[in-house]
């Protein structure tokens, strides 16, 4: 009999907190004065990126040349000088004072030192890294307001919001889904955002987990009485053949929107290699239609399955409050088999369709989703160690890699079980999840 190899890594545990932070979107709808003036407002973001990128950039090119001469004193701009010369700027220029708020263009500068941070980095760890760049206008495509609860004025019975500073423009309609009603009380900030020539509020807020659990609660007695009468842990194994196998023996189906669109995808990719320009010659207007089509096309599948997966995170918390997921390096397992031109790879076609399978769920975000709703309703998630999930029987414990006989099924060679592959990884997930958790719980009394 073989016995399992022991764990390097015991798991993690995410157990509910005091407090968590919720960010929900919201579409906005604009008329033409309000959506000029947000225009605007990412123009004017784009100025004061690249006018502050631009003196960055010249201390360091400074620095660069006369970094071995003695004597020399570099003089660095910093996020507080850089600040500080916007303020004057606004004082200097009425029309910048009057309708944008100084918090938007302070975390312009917020985000160029933070890029600037990060280069610095991997400058000086070896690493190879580029400049931040220049950026036009019409990349530029979100900007943010904060203290949103002093600078914006909600009509929750309109459904529209003001800015406080563009009163004139009148109340901005918005529209969210079918389960919001209306806006949270206390907002921490707003984030605006074009996305394909659509406009999109993102509002921050924080929230109470231990109330959240109770409003749920309140709101559906049938998801109540679920949760009394379901395990205390829920293994989910993640895959691309089934999307998930659950340890109570459900299958969710993998619905593949990649494949669904792929036909059109195809098209616009053809169309677009046919209409791209040489080198040196300016873009057609068809090749730039072209290329909004296939930009809209892929912010659908991109909605899709966000929407699938808001769905099924919400089906699954809604009888379970506590989850097993297998600790899964997705950003590893999914990149490129390419290699070099010195030491090619194998199986290159093969691995780039596994990686699209893996990119189509989503497997980051549908943990991601599960997650903070099983914390808002009092639960969590827990990580274990996937070695030997899918190998071992979680009926007798034996591991054994022939017990794979087909390609969705395990039968195990010492006990005879026959089930579902991924119903099979997702209990011997429960199982670890539970010592996790249990682990978790007493490391906490201790302390």
């Amino acid at each position: 009999m073989a016995k399992r190899p022991k764990s390097k890594s015991k798991g993690r545990a995410f157990k509910k907190r005091s407090g968590c932070e919720r960010i929900f979107g919201v579409r906005l709808y604009l008329n033409a004065a309000q959506d000029k003036r947000f225009r605007e407002i990412l123009w004017l973001c784009a100025n004061v990126w690249n006018a502050a990128l631009a003196e960055r950039r010249g201390a360091y090119l400074e620095y660069c040349r006369f970094r071995d001469r003695p004597g020399y004193q570099p003089h660095w701009p910093t996020f507080q000088s850089q600040r500080d010369q916007m303020i004057a700027l606004r004082d200097e220029y009425a029309w910048i004072d009057g309708d944008v708020y100084a918090e938007t263009l302070t975390e312009i500068l917020k985000r160029l030192d933070n890029a600037m941070m990060r280069f610095i980095k991997r400058k000086t760890s070896g690493e190879s890294a580029g400049f931040p760049r220049f950026r036009p206008w019409h990349r530029f495509k979100t900007f943010t307001i904060d203290h949103a609860m002093r600078c914006v004025d909600f009509d929750h019975v309109k459904k529209r919001f003001n800015l406080k500073s563009m009163k004139k423009l009148g109340g901005i309609k918005w529209r969210a889904g079918k389960t919001r009603t209306q806006l949270p009380n206390v907002i921490a900030n707003v984030k605006i955002s074009l996305k394909q020539g659509k406009w999109y509020a993102f509002f921050q807020h924080e929230i109470d987990p231990n109330k959240r659990a109770l409003e749920l609660q309140e709101r559906n007695a049938k998801v109540r009485n679920n949760r009394a009468k379901s395990k205390d842990m829920l293994g989910a194994d993640v895959g691309v053949i089934e999307a998930i196998g659950l340890s109570d023996g459900r299958l969710i189906a993998n619905p593949r929107f990649l494949k669904k669109y792929a036909a059109d995808t195809a098209n616009l990719q053809r169309e677009m290699a046919r209409l791209k320009p040489k080198p040196g010659q300016r873009s057609s207007i068809p090749y730039k239609q072209v290329c909004a089509a296939f930009g809209r096309l892929t912010s659908k599948i991109a909605r899709c399955r966000d929407d699938w997966q808001h769905k099924i995170s919400r089906k699954l918390v809604d009888t379970h409050s506590w989850f097993a997921f297998e600790d899964l390096r997705i950003l590893n397992m999914t990149k490129s088999a390419k290699g070099t031109v010195e030491k090619p790879g194998k199986n290159v076609a093969q691995k780039a369709g596994l990686n699209r399978s893996i990119l189509d769920v989503g497997w980051g975000d549908l943990r991601t989703k599960v997650r903070y709703k099983a914390v808002e309703a009092g639960g969590g998630i827990v990580l274990v160690n996937p070695s030997y999930t899918s190998q071992a029987c979680s009926r007798c414990d034996h591991v054994d890699s022939k017990s794979r006989v087909e390609r969705g099924w395990f039968v195990c060679t010492q006990c005879g079980l026959k089930i579902h592959a991924d119903v099979n990884a997702g209990r011997n997930q429960r199982k670890r999840g539970l010592v996790v958790l249990k682990l978790s719980i007493q490391d906490a009394k201790a302390a």
